[in-house]
């Protein structure tokens, strides 16, 4: 089943982690995924900054999920491995994390991502893999 923007904002409230972050899917495509969150108490840290947890939470998210809008028999994924680099710190919102399916093989894929501030600037770049569940039904009755 490949996972549309509604099949993801139902995923994303179900989501024990996810839900608190009151993010906004803006699109889901083929192996494309772009989120939105807002700038507030939940990402931030001292300083009036993003957390670096928060951008890799939304790299992983974008990262993994995106691969779910392209292969229609990815179930669920979990993450392998994934670099974030940290470009420049976020000080406005909202924060855009965008991912991007590179490779999908059977049972690995890889993934980039770019988190961009409220002004548009590229705040961080990441790229991983993760390993892919693969079978009948969806990702409801995966977990």
């Amino acid at each position: 089943m490949i996972l549309g923007a509604d099949e993801l904002r139902i995923l994303l409230k179900e989501d024990g982690f996810l839900r608190n972050l009151d993010i906004e899917v803006i699109e889901a495509s083929q192996g494309r995924m772009e989120v939105s969150v807002p700038f507030d108490d939940k990402i931030m840290r001292m300083g009036g900054i993003v957390n670096g947890g928060a951008i890799m939470s939304l790299c992983d998210l974008v990262g993994g999920l995106c691969i779910m809008t392209r292969d229609p028999e990815v179930m669920n994924q979990v993450t392998v491995d994934m670099q974030v680099n940290f470009l420049k710190a976020i000080s406005n919102g909202p924060v855009r994390a965008v991912g991007k399916s590179v490779k999908i093989g059977k049972t690995i894929a890889y993934s980039e991502m770019i988190i961009y501030d409220g002004q548009g600037n590229e705040c961080a770049r990441g790229s991983g893999n993760w390993y892919l569940y693969r079978g009948e039904g969806n990702w409801t009755n995966s977990r």
